[in-house]
């Protein structure tokens, strides 16, 4: 969801119905067969991949692409969605638009709640209306879609189609290793002596000395954490935290080209408030990473991130369909990088915060 983008070609038609919806485009914006909405196979993947390159503008080796990565987001078996989470608009075998969802678990007051994030969302711009045309028919498929921030034209899209602003959540980085970072990373500018010289203060920000009897030991995710953990374009690292030997929380790291992801933490209901010995177990388990990113949800997270040297990189507004009100209007959403693509998904290539 940060930073994403897609090759949508535009939207067809007059908004209609309670929650804005865009017109049918499945009978009424073009002329010709009908297109056809339906889940993908593994049998679809070549054509997906050809079509998303097009589309992204990213070699096939790429690896949002790759046959084994597609392959793990779409059709593995997966927690909390039954069948193929990947969906195709196509008109005579031609994939007009595609899109795929991302089960989101872990919301407050939303037990079994079907909510997801849609990811890998693209539409040939030359097929007007069809992007809107498969997220509308996708929308059905849940209770609730969750998206975060985006340009000022999405923004009024998604409004017009019923999305509602939430709470907003900030993404923080702490560099580690400023000089490994500079020199792997290949956006070299006029600007990049500057940019060392700051990673080099920022990354020399004092740790806190060790909280006494917190420690932290290796274990086994289940549930959605199990699943991120089998990604087969990045490694990870799962760690039950302990306090005095008793269980403190967790967390889960994931670790792409260059960087450490806290991609889901928790407490423990008695250590509530005490995030910053867990950040601190999370920084030192980052290893060999450039860089360590973060997401805060509440002003907790973030005072204890900040105490860590993490530094506020962005900040964007949450946002929710949710036609049937299953989400309670006055909950406080606590996002993780989990909740979307966010926790796995890089380029070619490292790409840092900061």
């Amino acid at each position: 969801m940060w930073g994403s983008h897609s090759g949508c070609g535009g939207f067809a038609g007059r908004l209609v119905g309670p929650y804005g919806v865009y017109h049918d485009y499945l009978t009424n914006a073009v002329h010709g067969p009908k297109p056809v909405f339906r889940p993908s196979s593994p049998d679809d993947q070549p054509r997906i991949a050809e079509f998303l390159s097009r589309i992204f503008r990213v070699p096939l080796s790429h690896p949002t692409i790759r046959r084994d990565m597609m392959h793990w987001k779409y059709w593995q078996p997966g927690p909390a969605w039954d069948g193929s989470r990947s969906y195709v608009l196509e008109r005579d075998g031609a994939i007009l638009a595609h899109g795929a969802v991302w089960p989101i678990e872990m919301l407050p007051g939303t037990d079994n709640l079907t909510a997801v994030a849609l990811i890998d969302w693209a539409a040939d711009p030359a097929s007007a209306g069809a992007g809107i045309a498969l997220t509308t028919r996708i929308f059905q498929l849940a209770e609730a879609v969750i998206v975060i921030g985006g340009s000022e034209e999405a923004l009024r899209m998604r409004a017009a189609m019923g999305f509602r602003p939430r709470n907003r959540i900030e993404m923080m980085a702490r560099p580690l290793r400023p000089f490994r970072q500079i020199a792997d990373d290949p956006k070299w500018t006029w600007k990049t002596p500057a940019r060392l010289a700051r990673n080099l203060a920022w990354s020399l920000w004092p740790l806190s000395e060790p909280s006494p009897g917190w420690t932290s030991v290796p274990a086994d995710p289940a549930s959605l954490l199990g699943h991120l953990a089998k990604c087969p374009a990045a490694t990870s690292a799962f760690r039950h935290v302990l306090k005095d030997g008793r269980p403190a929380g967790w967390y889960f790291l994931i670790f792409v080209p260059g960087q450490a992801r806290i991609a889901a933490c928790a407490l423990s209901t008695p250590f509530e408030n005490q995030w910053l010995p867990l950040y601190r177990l999370a920084i030192e388990d980052a290893g060999a990473s450039n860089e360590i990113i973060a997401l805060a949800s509440n002003t907790r997270q973030h005072d204890a991130l900040a105490a860590c040297g993490f530094r506020m990189r962005r900040t964007e507004q949450i946002l929710v369909y949710d036609p049937r009100g299953r989400i309670p209007a006055d909950a406080h959403l606590e996002l993780q990088l989990m909740h979307s693509d966010d926790a796995f998904a890089h380029g070619e290539t490292p790409s840092y915060l900061t």
